[in-house]
């Protein structure tokens, strides 16, 4: 058969269709009420009918309404379900798009249909040299909402802001609050530099507005003199900007930290008590927090007499006791649970910035809690899946305490952000596990594949869109494999998640394995900081890598201190740090904003997440030179 008879059948094939389906819809109201013929409305309204009545209009229609209701009646189609026909009508507008409007909302039709076909980069495709200017406000508004969405389904969040920049203008007055909400929310997380990349156009543009403005929160937030000159600026520059009101209103909602009469602002101790274990099992880990103290003691300017207790060599109360007696005004510790219990059994009358955190935490105004803990890496999981738009998700846990408790923090937050509930597949063998896993994925390990769809039929959608595995890089592996084995190879395939457990420092095996899932870990394991990561390893034990971890709390710990006032008093505003973006909930817990990047060819690569770097150019860490090269030869005398 030639091409042109080809091309020549599809397009009968095409009008059969959309003939079938109009006399459908034509025949189902005879004996009801008729459809009366009307002008159409714009053809990204709202939908308030259902297919049949819109083809009907398309039936009875003049050539002006036609497209129109086409429009409406694929969409319409496209929110039922039934691609097929809607792909019928798209592929017949396809040819009936003759003018640059006409055109426009084809385009914009092609991409509501990949979007439900879970194909967001597509669909952004068909939208990338759309030609705005001849729509109507209307379909404007459907334009943005739509693109913002794909572009948060497609991981990319500051994008997505400027879309929903661009749609606050067209939304009625009783939507723009929940509009400019959520923008606030999709800017947290990131360091000035990022936020200033997406300033497209100059003053007083509303979205370059945005990015400012969380720009200088970000940098500034520590710094509430620094921000409020800066704030007035940027409000001479971007008047009557939504963003100011709605920045003051949740900076007014925060409680002021009152650190024992020392007033608002940052909080200067003249002698700091440092609760560490330095002798017995875990002399390794105190004493590595020990250096990463005092090197970020040097780093942050104090001027505070520091002193160090041995939390192993006597009991808690003593231990306070003595600190007290000493003149202590501040106290860093201690690090183990069932000291801080001790510690906290005791109603200790110092501040304290505890180095884990109780069962319970009770909101204190002078006692905060700064951990390395599964549940913090949990909740940060939690609000990426959430943040790149994916609605249910599958966690891959350990059978045990710590699987439990990682589930339990992950779902809490989960809850908090969606509504919804996560799924959990346990692991103790590599049986129970595929049997968990076919259980989460609604498959039997005992009967091959999943069927997602059938042979004659459409592929269904699956029901788990993202996977997060606390596993070791091969057990990560392991499980990747055999859910890309069970799942129907027609399926949209889950986005993968793995948390600091699974970062491969030196097997670039193993690595390559995990390509294309994200990674999620402190900024000073992702390279960020690498020629001082290297000299600190260096003074470690051979197998001491985990002990870089505690390294960077020690650092950050330390540096936390003058800014714990501020920080309480804004729960937005970041401290940039080793550890990652530092920020106070409204119990005093710091958060641990971590870093991201995704598996690449046997790398990490393309950090898209929380602050990786510090908020300015002061700090040695980031700056290496002569005064860095000073802090790593002093950290190895303070080793010997």
């Amino acid at each position: 058969m030639s091409r042109v008879t080809k091309r020549h059948s599809l397009t009968q094939f095409l009008l059969a269709s959309l003939l079938g389906l109009l006399l459908t819809a034509c025949a189902g109201s005879t004996g009801s009420t008729q459809v009366t013929p009307q002008a159409a409305p714009p053809a990204f309204s709202d939908l308030t009918q259902d297919a049949n009545w819109y083809l009907a209009q398309v039936a009875q229609s003049g050539p002006a309404d036609r497209f129109a209701w086409q429009v409406l009646a694929s969409r319409s189609l496209i929110q039922a379900g039934d691609l097929q026909q809607a792909q019928a009508i798209l592929q017949q507008l396809d040819k009936e798009a003759f003018t640059p409007r006409l055109r426009s909302q084809y385009k914009l039709l092609q991409a509501t249909l990949l979007q439900r076909q879970a194909d967001a980069a597509s669909a952004l495709v068909a939208l990338a040299d759309l030609d705005l200017r001849p729509l109507d406000a209307t379909t404007l508004a459907y334009h943005h909402k739509l693109k913002a969405q794909l572009l948060l389904d497609n991981g990319d969040k500051l994008a997505a802001v400027q879309s929903l920049s661009a749609l606050d203008a067209l939304l009625p007055a009783d939507q723009q609050d929940a509009n400019r909400q959520q923008i606030w929310q999709l800017l947290q997380g990131y360091n000035a530099d990022t936020l200033r990349a997406y300033e497209e156009k100059p003053a007083p543009d509303t979205a370059s507005g945005w990015f400012e403005l969380a720009a200088l929160v970000s940098e500034l937030g520590a710094q509430p003199d620094a921000l409020t000159q800066a704030l007035q600026a940027w409000q001479q520059a971007y008047p009557n900007h939504p963003g100011l009101a709605l920045w003051q209103s949740q900076a007014h909602d925060k409680q002021p930290l009152d650190i024992k009469d020392q007033g608002q602002g940052s909080y200067a101790p003249s002698q700091i008590a440092v609760f560490l274990p330095l002798s017995g099992n875990l002399a390794n880990h105190g004493n590595t927090l020990r250096n990463g103290i005092m090197v970020g003691y040097k780093e942050a300017g104090l001027q505070a007499d520091l002193r160090f207790y041995d939390s192993a060599a006597q009991p808690m109360d003593k231990l306070y006791q003595q600190a007290v007696a000493d003149g202590a005004q501040f106290i860093i510790g201690p690090l183990l649970k069932s000291e801080l219990t001790a510690l906290l059994a005791l109603d200790p009358q110092l501040p304290v910035l505890a180095l884990n955190e109780p069962d319970q935490v009770d909101y204190h105004a002078d006692r905060f809690f700064f951990s390395l803990s599964p549940e913090g890496d949990a909740k940060e999981v939690a609000r990426r899946i959430q943040a790149e738009g994916h609605v249910s998700p599958l966690l891959v846990l350990p059978a045990g305490t710590l699987g439990q408790r990682t589930f339990d923090a992950f779902n809490q937050e989960w809850q908090q952000l969606t509504g919804g509930q996560a799924k959990v597949a346990w692991m103790s063998s590599r049986e129970q596990m595929q049997d968990s896993l076919g259980e989460a994925l609604g498959v039997s390990s005992r009967n091959g594949k999943a069927v997602a769809g059938n042979a004659e039929g459409d592929v269904k959608q699956a029901d788990t869109d993202a996977i997060f595995m606390l596993a070791s890089p091969i057990e990560a592996t392991t499980i990747r494999s055999y859910v890309e084995y069970v799942l129907d190879p027609r399926a949209p395939r889950p986005a993968y998640y793995l948390g600091p457990k699974s970062n491969v420092q030196d097997r670039v095996d193993l690595a390559r394995e995990l390509n294309g899932v994200e990674l999620g870990d402190m900024p000073w394991m992702l390279g960020q900081y690498g020629s001082l990561r290297e000299q600190v390893a260096s003074l470690l034990p051979p197998d001491g890598g985990e002990l870089l971890r505690f390294y960077a709390l020690g650092v950050d710990a330390i540096k936390l201190l003058p800014h714990l006032a501020d920080l309480n008093r804004d729960h937005s505003s970041q401290l940039a740090g080793l550890c990652g973006g530092l920020s106070l909930n409204d119990k005093g817990v710091v958060e641990r904003h971590l870093s991201w990047g995704k598996y690449d060819n046997g790398e990490l690569v393309g950090e898209a997440g929380a602050p990786a770097e510090p908020a300015t150019g002061s700090d040695p860490a980031a700056q290496p030179d002569a005064e860095q090269q000073a802090d790593a030869d002093e950290l190895e005398l303070l080793s010997q």
